[in-house]
């Protein structure tokens, strides 16, 4: 076994804590992560709205998706484009997806040697081919 295994914090093994803690983490920003992706596609609905009516002043609408999504908006355009849109929704995805890994190291760290996903092991033997002579 390596030393790392030996070292114990509070009864618990360091390799297994770590996992408690990052599998911890990852939960929270998940979660931190849709709320953010509900946020920038809230925005992107709102901007349709916004930019194509009359009603709503253009650069208060520029604005407001700059802030949100980090998307800028030039000052001829009416609607979004399908760039932007997605400039504006991907890295939320992305990150969603990074946190979803860090869980799963997480967890394969808090339980150790124990396997992840179980392989069912075949029963049966494999036969040896016979020669002809």
């Amino acid at each position: 076994m390596d030393n790392a295994t030996h070292f114990k914090i509070g009864g618990m093994r360091l390799p297994k804590l770590l996992g408690a803690f990052i599998a911890l983490i990852a939960v929270i920003m998940f979660f931190s992560s849709i709320v953010s992706l509900e946020e920038a596609s809230s925005a992107v609905l709102k901007a349709k709205t916004c930019l194509s009516s009359i009603e709503f002043n253009q650069d208060d609408c520029r604005a407001m998706i700059k802030d949100v999504t980090g998307v800028t908006v030039a000052n001829d355009q009416t609607k979004l484009t399908l760039r932007q849109i997605y400039s504006a929704i991907a890295p939320q995805i992305a990150w969603i997806l990074v946190w979803a890994a860090a869980f799963l190291i997480g967890i394969a760290l808090y339980r150790g040697k124990k396997q992840l996903v179980p392989i069912a092991a075949g029963k049966g033997r494999a036969r040896a081919k016979k020669r002809r002579k």
